[in-house]
């Protein structure tokens, strides 16, 4: 997959802190101090309070100490304004793919890259991001689509030998998308993702098999595209397979009189 992304970071096994830093100096490094990390949980939650470090300030503060305040601080408005960037979601993947897999080689890498999207943020604050699982000698062993919301990283769409997330638009407040998986019998799926209240919200369509489905906004509806895909929301439009009906509890493709089109048409 390729994702029109942020540049990408790489994230390796976490370093020692610089010998003879100072312990004031330790505790920032370590910002912030709370346990959400372990839970999979951004420090930096949706009222910005930079936990761990306020309660480190002394009237003896050392300069260097102040300017990595002040540079914290600043990532706090960052965050709320553009949302999480590549390279403070890096701790985050890593404590969640040792979560989800705790057997999972210590010096595992990540390649961590961002689908960015018009409105995402904005409507939805929601990221998506792509995250490589990479051995030391720079091979590719897994990968994950995760989600950023509310401070929290939880699991996309499939990515398991298929193209993964292949289409995304933002509409009325919901994110629709495609993506595909599969080895040997190739599946794509169309899914809708949406926030209640602070929750995130996702229905999917079933399984369409042996072809590559798109979606792009069209006079306010969803249009699904059958084509060969190139690239995170690029591809080559083969035909028009229909529209999305999409209602609270269900998704499907519908041609143009509203007839459902089953599953194994829509190749």
């Amino acid at each position: 997959m390729h994702p029109v992304a942020r540049p990408g970071v790489d994230v390796g096994p976490p370093s020692a802190p610089p010998a003879g830093a100072s312990t004031e100096m330790l505790d920032l490094m370590a910002f912030p101090r709370d346990d959400r990390l372990r839970r999979g949980r951004s420090p930096v939650g949706r009222d910005c309070r930079p936990y761990g470090l306020l309660a480190l300030r002394r009237d003896e503060m050392s300069k260097l100490t102040t300017i990595l305040l002040a540079l914290a601080l600043a990532g706090c408005a960052t965050d709320a304004e553009r949302g999480i960037s590549v390279e403070a979601m890096a701790p985050l993947v890593r404590e969640y793919a040792f979560r989800d897999k705790p057997t999972l080689r210590s010096d595992t890498q990540f390649r961590i890259e961002e689908y960015e999207l018009p409105g995402l943020w904005r409507d939805l604050r929601v990221q998506l991001f792509l995250a490589r699982y990479m051995s030391p000698d720079g091979g590719q062993f897994n990968e994950r689509l995760l989600i950023y919301h509310d401070g929290e990283v939880t699991p996309f769409a499939s990515a398991l030998g298929g193209h993964g997330l292949m289409s995304a638009v933002v509409m009325d407040g919901d994110l629709y998308y495609t993506y595909s998986d599969g080895s040997g019998r190739h599946w794509s799926h169309v899914g809708r993702l949406s926030i209640d209240g602070e929750e995130i919200r996702i229905l999917e369509s079933g399984g369409y098999l042996f072809v590559d489905l798109f979606v792009r906004s069209v006079d306010g509806r969803i249009q699904v595209e059958a084509g060969k895909f190139a690239r995170f929301n690029s591809w080559k439009v083969e035909r028009q397979v229909g529209w999305l009906k999409s209602e609270e509890s269900s998704l499907a493709i519908v041609d143009a009189t509203g007839a459902e089109i089953p599953l194994d048409s829509a190749q």
